[in-house]
């Protein structure tokens, strides 16, 4: 993270302590959850949620082939028409809008989207973006990374199945416990409209993963500090591990399952996520305008298959009770945690829930 001049605003070493040397809480850290960072340089002691968001950012791996990567929001809006939906022919009203536009209260509606041009949806070679914010929730502070791709396939597919795509990474962080303070303890991604928590994992030997594909912590980097997560080959949901995944849906969208299959049945009619092992270089971006998250169009529309809603808006489609992963990240970690097996059985000890 850096200012308009390029400077490090961010401490990677923080411990956790103010200048006077005692820990912060969560009342001291609520005020700071979000970091604007313009042509005003914020230091370090002032954006204590910042240090934690750069000191456990994810160590990211995408796959050779992918055709969509991670790129900054700006990228679609710079190569879309903003069009409103009608009865009878769309009506696009403005190409390559800017946050200007999406702030007009006419065109802040779930009427909206941006209509992109199909021949930048894929193969795009701009800067690669993962945007990050962070929140707190009942003694936690919920480090959030989002990444934005302008087309998505489905799994084992090339041909665009729609444009846009938002996919989310989180860290649950103690912050005010007697023990552990400032220790991450669980981690969430998102899998298209389903989820997956494991565990952190605190031993010196826990960095690298499990060797199973069904594993019960995440791998980080060699200073136990940056988790590894790695995106999906052009249909981008978010794993803990290289290799091909499947998962089964009990009993419909937004079931928990805490877990993927992998060598499935041929019977089931999902198909195979897969992953890949090229560390992807990216910038760490915070949401440098609001409208990036709470725009209440769509990003991006294909033959009546529309792109996702924006980050505020995101959520896991449970029929009974959809959770929005932006506001509430707790319910998020703990509804995806981790079963011991399928279809029935006693569930793990609940070391990744948030009471």
């Amino acid at each position: 993270l850096s200012d308009s001049t390029g400077s490090n605003l961010l401490a990677d070493d923080w411990d956790g302590k103010d200048a006077g040397g005692d820990y912060y809480d969560e009342w001291d850290l609520r005020a700071v959850i979000e970091v604007e960072i313009g042509e005003e340089t914020f230091t370090s002691s002032e954006h204590r949620i910042a240090d934690l968001l750069y000191k456990h950012r994810p160590v990211v791996y995408i796959h050779t082939n992918d055709k969509s990567k991670p790129v900054a929001a700006e990228y679609m809006m710079n190569n879309s028409v903003l069009t409103k939906r009608k009865i009878g022919p769309d009506d696009p009203i403005k190409a390559s809008p800017d946050f200007s536009d999406l702030s007009n209260q006419n065109y802040n509606t779930t009427d909206h989207y941006l209509n992109m041009d199909d021949a930048k949806l894929q193969n795009y070679s701009e800067d690669k973006v993962i945007y990050c914010r962070g929140t707190i929730d009942r003694g936690h502070a919920f480090l959030q990374y989002w990444h934005f791709e302008a087309s998505s396939s489905k799994p084992e597919e090339t041909s665009v199945n729609h444009e846009g795509d938002w996919e989310m990474f989180q860290i649950a962080v103690k912050l005010n416990t007697s023990t552990n303070l400032l220790q991450p303890i669980a981690v969430t991604a998102s899998q298209h409209y389903y989820g997956q928590t494991i565990a952190w994992a605190e031993s010196e030997d826990a960095t690298d993963g499990p060797e199973s594909q069904d594993q019960d912590y995440v791998g980080k980097s060699a200073d136990g500090l940056q988790p590894k997560v790695y995106i999906a080959l052009n249909s981008h949901a978010t794993f803990f591990r290289q290799g091909k995944f499947r998962f089964p849906l009990l009993g419909g969208a937004g079931d928990n399952h805490g877990y993927q299959y992998l060598n499935t049945p041929s019977s089931w009619p999902y198909k195979d996520d897969e992953t890949g092992s090229d560390e992807l270089e990216y910038e760490l971006r915070i949401f440098n305008n609001q409208k990036i998250y709470d725009w209440q169009g769509n990003w991006g529309a294909d033959d009546d298959t529309n792109g996702p809603p924006s980050p505020k808006y995101r959520n896991d489609k449970n029929s009974s009770d959809p959770i929005y992963m932006w506001d509430e990240p707790k319910e998020f970690n703990n509804f995806y945690k981790k079963l011991d097996s399928y279809p029935s059985g006693e569930e793990k000890l609940p070391d990744t829930i948030i009471e």
